[in-house]
This record gives structure tokens, C-alpha cells and sequence, in this order.
């Protein structure tokens, strides 16, 4: 009964010593998991963590602390707070809730976290980039160590120099608000094992939003905006996304916005990686198709002589140009039609200058 005879062969079946057939045995180096909390609470990492804090500066969280009075705390509670976070027994403070103008007008809301909980959250995120980072897409660009705005710009005019005509401009309207916990913490179980760090980041997940009011509310969903922790988290769930896109062969650049990355990518986005000279050539184009609309529209020699005469053309001048036969585009160049529509009228009109822009975004301070 323990041999199996096959084309003349014996083969001797292993003995199973009761355990049930096709159940793997497990390797001694399958058996001890990772430690993630570990890795992440080193000395050394805790140590980067507090100088990318400190360095970053920012508001005091509901508890008050200044980050110049850290220090004096972690250093008489330190061995405490780490026993806490090793046994579970760790409780992250909430958010406090503040609001900063956006560029539409409208509001956008960030969780200001206590000195303590950025600590934390920064030192989870410099662990788990290690762990994420080799799977992003390379289309993703926000959040990422190593890669800029000017990146993004870049990929997308590699893109139109490659024959994509079409572009399609997309922002999901409070994404870090509405972010799924149950789908995140799904994504976070692919490559974490540790279960005291997928608790640990639930329990932030969950801390809840300290209102001005005084009020606590509860957080059943999102990631707070402001918490160092939260734009790797949000480039952990929209991964699936940018990876679903390649594989329908689409060329996109994704980035992220925040408080203070938002103002700086939009200035070193725009006309970037345009020369100048290539600029002013733009600049003037676009000007004089824009002076061929109006010689269009005012199709009639009666209509272009009243329309000349407004702008300050005198009569005689203007009955030369008036009754030109030349083409649209040839008469858009006519002295007298650049005198008219002069570039102070044309931004009047609602058509500014890319020129003095791209001078303005890229060199704000002159």
C-alpha cells in the first residue's frame, strides 16, 4: 500500500504520519513573519522620521504642541509610547479640522495631526515606500520621492511628439475625503503581513476630525489631508487605476495636490520645458490669429472702417486698410490692423499674453 508501480517503475509514496495529503509543509522561513512595526519603530528610522517633521515645520494639533516642545516630550516618554505602539495598545489623537482657500474659490479641508502622530505616520511612510515604490506606475508622479511636476509636463509632451492629439484633463473631486478604508486596508494586505502595522494605520484611518467647535466627527471614510502618511496611502489605492489605464494603452501623467504642493507644481508646470524664444514665437501667433478672427468677423469694408475708427485709426488710413483684398491671415500682419488691436485691447478682449505669464510663473520674484 506505499508503493505506486508506473511502466515497470516502483515509486514509494512519502509517508503523510497522519497529516492530511496536499497540504504544503511549511518552511522554518515561512514561519516567522515579517517585522514590519519593527523596522519602523528602529531607532534610526523614528530619528529620520523627526527631522522630516521638524524640517516641515506646521501647526500644533489639538493637544497643543509646538514642534519646538517635541523633543523634551519624546524624550521623557518615549520608551512608553513605543511599548504602546508594539502592544497595540496605541490610540492616535484626531485631527484638528482647518481650512485653506483654493483657487476656484472654493475651500479645501486638511486634518492638522499632533507632533506625535506626524512622527509616527512619517515613519510608517518611509518604511512602506520601500515596500510600495517598485510597483507604482511609472506614469505617477504626485507624492513620489525623486519626481517632479516638470516629470509630468515632460511625459505628456513625449506623448503629443508621439502622435496623441487628444488630451483629456480629469480631477477626482475630494478623493482623499471619500477614499474607501475597506478597499485601502485591501490593498495595504497584498504586501504587508504585519498585522500590528495594518492596525496601527487603521486606528489613524479612524481617528476621527476635532472641529473648530470643540466637536469630535467620526471618520468612516478618507484620508486627511495634511498627515505624511496619507499621500502614499493615496497613491497605494489609485494604483490599480494607473496600471488598468496603461493596460488599455492609454498615455496619461498622474499628479496629487496638496496645501502647499499645489501653488508650487502649477508655476513650475506652466510654458515649462518651453523655451523663451519658443514662447514669444507662440505669443505672437496666437495674437495675430486672434486679430484674423476680429478682420473676419468685421467681413463688410463699411463695418472694418467703423470698427477702426473706434480703436483710434484716422480716416485716411483706415480707407486704405478697410478695402484691402489680401487674405484673412495676410491682413491680421497690416500695420494699421497691430495698431488697432494693439495688445492691451487684445487682453482687454480676454486674450492675455503667454509671454508675460510664462515670465511671471517662472520667475515670480522678477
Amino acid at each position: 500500500m506505499g508503493s505506486l508501480t508506473c511502466g515497470g517503475r516502483s515509486h514509494r509514496m512519502p509517508q503523510t504520519s497522519g497529516r492530511r495529503r496536499g497540504r504544503p509543509r511549511k518552511r522554518k522561513h515561512e514561519a516567522a513573519e515579517p517585522k514590519l512595526l519593527e523596522a519602523i519603530l528602529n531607532p534610526a528610522n523614528l530619528e529620520g522620521a523627526w527631522r522630516s517633521v521638524k524640517a516641515n515645520a506646521g501647526a500644533a494639533g489639538i493637544d497643543g504642541m509646538s514642534v519646538e516642545a517635541f523633543p523634551a516630550y519624546w524624550q521623557k516618554d518615549r520608551e512608553r509610547i513605543v511599548a504602546q505602539l508594539k502592544e497595540g495598545s496605541y490610540r492616535p489623537a484626531a485631527v484638528r479640522r482647518v481650512w485653506i482657500p483654493k483657487g476656484n474659490g472654493e475651500e479645501r479641508p486638511l486634518g492638522v495631526p499632533t507632533v506625535l502622530d506626524r512622527v509616527i505616520q512619517q515613519a510608517i511612510a518611509q518604511i512602506l515606500s520601500l515596500i510600495f515604490e517598485g510597483q507604482f506606475s511609472a506614469h505617477s508622479h504626485g507624492f513620489r520621492p525623486g519626481r517632479r511636476a516638470q516629470d509630468a509636463v515632460k511625459s505628456i509632451q513625449e506623448a503629443a511628439r508621439e502622435g496623441y492629439v487628444h488630451a483629456v484633463d480629469c480631477d477626482l473631486k475630494s478623493f482623499f475625503d471619500k477614499v474607501n478604508h475597506g478597499e485601502l486596508m485591501q490593498r495595504l494586505r497584498r504586501r504587508i503581513q504585519d498585522g500590528r502595522v495594518l492596525h496601527l494605520i487603521g486606528c489613524y484611518l479612524k481617528a476621527g476630525v476635532r472641529l473648530p467647535d470643540g466637536k469630535t466627527e467620526a471618520t468612516p471614510a478618507g484620508v486627511p489631508q495634511g498627515g505624511p502618511l496619507s499621500p502614499l496611502l493615496a497613491n497605494i489605492m489609485l494604483d490599480d487605476l494607473d496600471h488598468e489605464l496603461e493596460r488599455r494603452g492609454h498615455r496619461f501623467a498622474r499628479l496629487s495636490s496638496s496645501s502647499k504642493a499645489s501653488g508650487r507644481q502649477s508655476a513650475s508646470c506652466a510654458a515649462m520645458g518651453v523655451p523663451y524664444k519658443d514662447v514669444r514665437s507662440m505669443d505672437q501667433w496666437l495674437r495675430r490669429r486672434v486679430r484674423l478672427c476680429y478682420w473676419k468677423q468685421w467681413k463688410q469694408p463699411k463695418t472694418r472702417f467703423r470698427n477702426l475708427l473706434k480703436l483710434g485709426i484716422n480716416r485716411s488710413t483706415i480707407k486704405q486698410a478697410s478695402r484691402c483684398r489680401k487674405g484673412y491671415w495676410r491682413c491680421s500682419n497690416l500695420r494699421v490692423v497691430c495698431i488697432a488691436m494693439n495688445n492691451d485691447w487684445l487682453n482687454q478682449q480676454g486674450c492675455p499674453s503667454i509671454k508675460e505669464q510664462w515670465k511671471r510663473l517662472c520667475y515670480p520674484n522678477g
